[in-house]
C-alpha cells in the first residue's frame, strides 16, 4: 500500500493546511528526539582540492557550521510501506494509537492520507528539494556525520559570495550523506517515518504544496464533530472517516476506521 500518512490538530488543519493547501516543514533542530537535534554538531570542516582557505570564508563557516541543522526543513508522514510494518501491533499507520496521542492532539486531531508517488512526484519549482526517504531506525545514539568537503579553488576563482558558496557546498554533502537526515533511535520505530528534505537558508519553514492530493481524511476517535462538519462542508470531495475504539479484550483496545457520510 503505497501510501503515507500525516497527523495534525484540528486548528492547524482547518485554519492552515486547508485553507492554504499547503503542508509546512520546520527545521530540524525542532524535532522531538533532542538526541537527533545534535548532529549539526559532527560537521567538520576540510578542502577537498588542497586550496588554500581564505580567512574569511574559514570564519563564515566556524560561525555557521553548528547552524546547519536551521536551514535543512522536514515534513514527516509515516508510510504505509515502510519495512517495519509487519511488525507492529496494527495493521496501518492512521490505525497507530501513539500516534494519535502524540502527533493527533490527543485523538481529537486528524490524519491527512495521501498517495505517495501523487504526493511527492512533482515537487513545486519553488521547494528546493534535497532528498526524500523513509526513517532508517538504529539502537545507537545519534551521531551520524560527515566532512564538508569545499572546493576552495573554485571559491577562489568564483564570483560566488561566501554566503552563496557555503550553502551550496553544504547542500551537496547532504545530499552525498542523507543518513545524517534519516536515521533515528530505535525508540522511535513505530512511527514508521517517511521524511521529505528541504533546504531553505533564509526562513524559518518550508512549503509543500498538497493542492488535489489529499485522499482521505481520518478523525480521532474524541475528534468534535463540529470540526468534522465544517470540513465535510469545505471539501465534501474528500472521503471522511471517523476512528473509534474497539475492545479486544479486558487488556487490549484497538482502532477502528469508519466511513462518514
Amino acid at each position: 500500500m503505497n501510501k503515507l500518512a500525516h497527523f495534525t490538530n484540528i486548528n492547524a488543519l482547518i485554519n492552515h493546511i486547508l485553507p492554504q493547501q499547503k503542508l509546512r516543514a520546520s527545521n530540524l533542530l525542532r524535532l522531538n528526539d533532542p538526541l537527533e537535534n545534535e548532529w549539526p554538531k559532527v560537521f567538520s570542516y576540510e578542502s577537498n582540492d588542497g586550496g588554500v582557505v581564505p580567512t574569511d570564508y574559514q570564519c563564515f563557516y566556524e560561525k555557521h557550521a553548528p547552524q546547519i541543522g536551521k536551514f535543512i526543513k522536514v515534513l514527516c508522514f509515516s508510510s504505509y510501506d515502510h519495512h517495519l510494518i509487519k511488525k507492529m501491533p496494527f495493521s496501518a499507520p492512521h490505525l497507530n494509537m501513539r500516534m494519535w496521542s502524540q502527533y493527533g492532539d490527543g485523538h481529537k486531531g486528524a490524519c491527512l492520507i495521501f498517495e505517495k508517488e501523487d504526493l511527492i512526484g512533482k515537487f513545486p519549482e519553488e521547494n528546493d528539494i534535497l532528498c526524500s526517504d523513509d526513517v532508517m531506525y538504529n539502537s545507537q545514539p545519534g551521531s551520524w556525520g560527515s566532512y564538508t568537503s569545499h572546493n576552495i579553488s573554485e571559491f577562489n576563482t568564483s564570483n560566488s559570495s561566501i554566503e552563496d558558496f557555503f550553502h551550496e557546498n553544504v547542500k551537496k554533502d547532504i545530499k552525498s550523506h542523507p543518513g545524517q537526515i534519516f536515521t533515528k533511535r530505535m525508540e522511535w520505530r513505530d512511527e514508521l517515518e517517511f521524511r521529505l528534505a528541504f533546504y531553505e537558508s533564509q526562513l524559518d519553514f518550508s512549503y509543500l504544496s498538497i493542492a488535489n492530493k489529499i485522499k482521505e481524511i481520518h478523525f480521532g476517535a474524541m475528534a468534535n464533530e463540529k470540526n468534522i462538519e465544517i470540513v465535510s462542508n469545505l471539501f465534501p470531495e474528500i472521503p471522511l472517516f471517523k476512528l473509534t475504539l474497539h475492545e479486544k479484550g479486558v487488556k487490549s483496545v484497538s482502532l477502528i476506521a469508519r466511513r462518514l457520510g
